[in-house]
C-alpha cells in the first residue's frame, strides 16, 4: 500500500457520543431528494463521531493521516449554501493494556479544516483534514487508533447555521 492508500472508512457504523441522548439509528440524516443517508452535524461542538481503526501494515505514513469528508447541505435553509463549516479530527494511539478510549487524555492535538459547502443545493463537497505525524500520538503502521470527528460550530469561520450531512469520512496515509 502506497501513500494515499485508504486504511479506514468512517460512516454510519461509527459510534456517536451518548451524552446527547443519541441511540443507534437516531444520528442519521436523509439527503433531500435521494435515497442516501449520512450523519447530521448541527452547528455545535459537543456531537462526536468516533471509530477505532487499524493503520494497515501496508500503509506508508510519510507525512501523516488525511481524512476526507464527503459532505452535503441538508437542504433546510438555502442561505446555508456556499457557507463554511469547520471540522476537527483527533487521533489517539490504542496500545494494548496501556491506553483507554478517553480522547481527552493522551491523544494528539486536534487538527481542523474549514470546508466551504457547494453553492448549489444537493451538490457534494469533499474536504480534507490533515493530521501530521507529530499529532498521531506516536501511532505507526500496524497500530490501532481511535479517530474522533466533530463539527466545531462555535468557530468564527463556521458560517453555516444549519446542519451538514457527512456521508462518509475516509482516512488515508499520506
Amino acid at each position: 500500500m502506497a501513500d494515499n492508500a485508504t486504511f479506514a472508512s468512517i460512516g454510519l457504523a461509527a459510534q456517536a457520543n451518548s451524552s446527547l441522548g443519541y441511540e443507534p439509528g437516531m444520528i442519521t440524516a436523509a439527503v433531500p431528494g435521494t435515497d442516501f443517508r449520512g450523519v447530521g452535524f448541527a452547528q455545535r461542538d459537543d456531537f462526536l463521531l468516533s471509530e477505532v481503526v487499524k493503520i494497515s501494515n501496508a500503509a506508508t505514513l510519510t507525512t501523516g493521516v488525511k481524512i476526507d469528508l464527503c459532505l452535503v447541505d441538508d437542504g433546510a435553509d438555502p442561505s446555508d449554501l456556499g457557507k463554511a463549516v469547520v471540522f476537527g479530527a483527533t487521533v489517539k494511539l490504542l496500545a494494548s493494556g496501556t491506553d483507554s478510549l478517553d480522547m481527552t487524555a493522551g491523544a494528539g492535538a486536534e487538527q481542523t479544516a474549514t470546508i466551504t459547502l457547494a453553492a448549489t443545493a444537493g451538490l457534494v463537497t469533499i474536504g480534507s483534514i490533515l493530521i501530521p505525524t507529530a499529532n498521531l500520538d506516536s501511532a505507526a503502521v500496524g497500530n490501532h487508533i481511535a479517530i474522533q470527528l466533530r463539527r466545531i460550530g462555535t468557530n468564527a469561520a463556521d458560517t453555516c447555521r444549519g446542519r451538514v450531512i457527512v456521508l462518509k469520512a475516509t482516512a488515508y496515509a499520506y
